[in-house]
């Protein structure tokens, strides 16, 4: 339903203010379309809104957004191109990146560059100041993270012990994502 209301939103124009359209409302119309399937759709939104970007936001949402749509093909190599190809100086932006990376390394089961990768995600985190509830959220992502790959070759009983308390967490990021891997 979301996704209609952006469509009918573009058609009339809405979203363009002065010949800009937010960073905001472009990723969200994106993240919507990929949600409903619309492959597609995602890619053309993509090619013909670019251009209403402000300049100083464009190389990255762009990059993002296509790095979002190549995750949600399970092309992982190239999302993650996009996703290190670019520069990111949004805090949220930036931590949205290095969670799709730490959902790709998981889902390619790259299990010792996922390790790296926490390790530095984690220090990245600590240094961050200000980020409120999304501080908890990420550290507990990274946590279980750490633990799905401890779990990875183990029994269905250990696996859903962790399933059970990643769904009494309240302070997560992509729950159901996580639940999933468990199965």
């Amino acid at each position: 339903k979301l996704y209609s209301i952006y469509q009918s939103g573009l058609q009339n124009k809405v979203f363009i203010e002065n010949q800009y359209i937010s960073r905001f409302t472009f990723t969200n119309i994106v993240f919507t379309g990929l949600q409903t399937g619309d492959f597609n759709g995602v890619l053309l939104f993509i090619k013909k809104y670019e251009k209403y970007l402000p300049e100083n936001a464009k190389k990255s949402t762009i990059g993002f957004n296509k790095a979002r749509y190549y995750y949600f093909l399970k092309d992982y190599k190239t999302s993650l191109q996009y996703l290190t190809d670019y520069e990111y100086n949004d805090i949220l932006q930036n931590l949205a990146v290095k969670n799709m990376q730490l959902k790709i390394y998981v889902e390619t089961q790259e299990w010792e560059i996922l390790d790296s990768f926490l390790n530095s995600f984690s220090v990245f985190l600590h240094r961050q100041k200000g980020l409120g509830y999304h501080q908890l959220n990420y550290k507990n992502t990274i946590k279980y993270a750490r633990r799905l790959a401890e779990v990875n070759t183990s029994s269905k009983k250990i696996k859903k012990s962790l399933a059970d308390e990643i769904k009494a967490e309240k302070n997560i990021l992509d729950k159901d994502w996580f639940l999933e891997r468990l199965r």
